[in-house]
């Protein structure tokens, strides 16, 4: 199943973890935080780092 993972909504900050989810789900977003009053948005990408055993 192709899913965002998560979202978390705090004042000023949108997280959220596309996880397997269509890229067109981005866009998507975007469209809605426009349509929401948004005027500015700063994108961030962070990965969870990993061991190799």
């Amino acid at each position: 199943m192709r899913i965002v993972h998560s979202l978390l909504v705090e004042p000023g900050l949108l997280s959220i973890d596309f996880g397997t989810a269509e890229p067109a789900a981005f866009w998507e977003i975007l469209d809605l935080l426009k349509n929401a009053g948004a005027s500015s948005i700063d994108i961030s990408c962070s990965r969870a780092k990993t061991e190799l055993n």
